[in-house]
């Protein structure tokens, strides 16, 4: 007799055994061989894993820091020219170094917020992987004739 024809006569006999075997079989793989998975967060459709959503999580995180000083440079600056402004209110009296100095100061803090998002989004520019159009014909070689 042929193995294959035992085998099948094992399976034909034994059926729920067999199929629960399988079942048991399939769902070890699953449970183990499978990493979880869900969606990224960056509308992108990717699935991703737990370390994969971390990291994504992180790099949200920083780019919101990074908002929230953004804010606080404006808030500080409203804050001086209000204080200023009231200043002005209380004394009646106009101070040009001090106007040329609020001014300054307005003017120091705008650049520095300037120059920080530049710099940011000119990291971010240069951290982008280059993309390389994908050429199907070789330019060097001469045709097939």
């Amino acid at each position: 007799m042929n193995v294959s024809h035992k085998i099948f006569g094992f399976i034909k006999s034994e059926t729920a055994q067999f199929i629960a075997v399988l079942l048991c079989v399939l769902l070890l793989f699953w449970v183990f061989g499978c990493e979880s998975s869900v969606q990224s967060l960056d509308g992108s459709g990717v699935r991703v894993t737990r370390p994969e959503l971390i990291q994504e999580v992180e790099s949200f995180m920083v780019q919101a820091e990074k908002k929230f000083k953004i804010l606080d440079q404006k808030d500080e600056l409203k804050k001086l020219f209000a204080d200023k402004l009231l200043l002005f209110s209380e004394t009646g009296k106009f101070n040009p170094a001090g106007v040329i100095a609020s001014i300054l100061s307005i003017l120091g803090i705008g650049a520095i917020a300037d120059n920080t998002r530049k710099r940011l989004e000119i990291k971010r520019i240069s951290n982008k992987p280059l993309e390389v159009p994908n050429c199907s014909s070789q330019p060097n070689q001469p045709p097939l004739t």
